[in-house]
């Protein structure tokens, strides 16, 4: 996931892209399923058990998974309306690898829920709702690709077989 793949999908580069990225520019998208952000958590963490507050999130060190155009790029500055900062401990290109580095230490990872879900399940990691005072939102995740590709039936073809593992994926909503 980077800057250029939206480049790469206008060259005729890449044919299709998935993401959940805030911009894909002047491309043809279809919505697949919305995804919502969680915390992800080592199972024994102090935060486990409680409601979480905003003074809780902030008191522990966090790993920053830092996709170009994130959605999570808006925490840092609600956080700043409020007067509070986090504690940045690790940042990373993916969410997959984020969760192992919550397992064992202090660390909590923002990260999306159908992830979280799945990293709970292989790595006995716990998940926490976010402060309802500091919302993380939600967001599309997407198949994108180029205009010229609207009537190629192959592509047409490509789409839809997105679309149906979209629609399998929804079904667990």
């Amino acid at each position: 996931i980077s800057e250029s793949m939206f480049e790469m999908l206008e060259s005729g580069f890449l044919d299709l892209c998935l993401t959940g990225q805030a911009s894909c520019r002047e491309l043809q998208v279809e919505v697949l399923f919305r995804e919502r952000f969680v915390l992800a958590a080592r199972a024994d963490h102090p935060l486990v058990g409680a409601p979480m507050t905003v003074e809780g999130f902030v008191a522990y060190p966090h790993v920053m998974v830092d996709v170009v155009h994130s959605r999570l790029h808006g925490i840092d500055e609600r956080l700043a309306g409020l007067f509070l900062q986090r504690r940045i401990a690790l940042r990373m290109p993916s969410f997959l690898a984020a969760a192992y580095f919550a397992r064992d230490s202090d660390l909590i990872v923002p990260i999306p829920e159908r992830i979280a879900a799945i990293q709970a399940r292989s790595l006995g990691l716990a998940i926490l709702q976010p402060p309802p005072a500091l919302d993380l939102g939600a967001y599309d995740y997407v198949q994108a690709w180029h205009a010229r590709r609207n009537d190629d039936p192959l592509h047409q073809w490509l789409r839809g077989l997105v679309r149906q593992a979209g629609r399998r994926i929804r079904v667990g909503d």
